[in-house]
């Protein structure tokens, strides 16, 4: 028998692991699709509903027996399974990854004047919330995209620094964003932590919040 499944593990006839983790591999990419499924712009799962999906479904595979396949034989798919665990971390967290498409279903060109018309705002909050909703701003997760800066990770050590993160997940912002965050959640109570949607329409309160959080990190977006 070349292969046999044993208590949930696929076992070799020379016991590489190799065909466990390949079988891990695939059921990973299929837990990424649901989680990715759940989530969507206006509507979608909790953020920690997708993580328990994510802990129990994919992180309990990949733990599970994993300790009795050596590293080295199968160091190439155990780099497969990383990043497939940083993908779906990165899906349960709600971090998105917006095309030019979802930008234009996000602000349709379909006012005469702009979202700022009737709202009384300074220079400094209409800019901001316009970098924001095109997507270009002074993040380096938005710099690398134009080849300014080298990596698109944030200082403290996420391999992305863009607005979601720097609002609502950098450490090193935290103790900043409360007024903020608190605004999002008690207006937008079923909306997930994505402030893109709510850019659509913003109202003065936020634009003001926004520009001041900004300013309390010392990030001139």
């Amino acid at each position: 028998v070349e292969q046999v499944r044993f208590l949930g593990v696929f076992l070799d006839s020379r016991m590489k692991g190799t065909l466990h983790f390949k079988y891990l591999v695939q059921k990973g990419r299929a837990i990424i699709k649901i989680i990715s499924s759940l989530t969507a712009v206006w509507w979608g799962s909790r953020q920690q509903c997708l993580l328990s999906i994510y802990r129990t479904v994919f992180r309990g595979s990949t733990e599970y027996a994993c300790s009795i396949f050596a590293w080295k034989r199968n160091s190439g798919i155990f780099l497969q399974l990383e990043r497939l665990q940083y993908k779906a971390i990165r899906a349960s967290l709600l971090y998105r990854q917006y095309t030019a498409a979802q930008y234009s279903f996000l602000y349709p060109p379909t006012l005469f004047k702009p979202w700022y018309f009737k709202l009384s705002l300074s220079r400094s909050e209409i800019v901001l919330v316009n970098r924001l909703r095109s997507n270009h701003y002074n993040l380096n997760y938005s710099l690398h995209r134009k080849n300014m800066v080298d990596s698109p990770s944030c200082v403290c050590g996420d391999t992305r620094q863009d607005a979601n993160y720097v609002i609502f997940h950098c450490p090193l912002t935290r103790d900043k964003s409360g007024p903020l965050i608190g605004f999002l959640r008690s207006t937008f109570p079923f909306n997930p932590l994505d402030i893109f949607p709510i850019l659509n329409q913003p109202s003065r309160k936020l634009c003001r919040l926004l520009l001041s959080f900004f300013k309390a990190i010392k990030i001139s977006i």
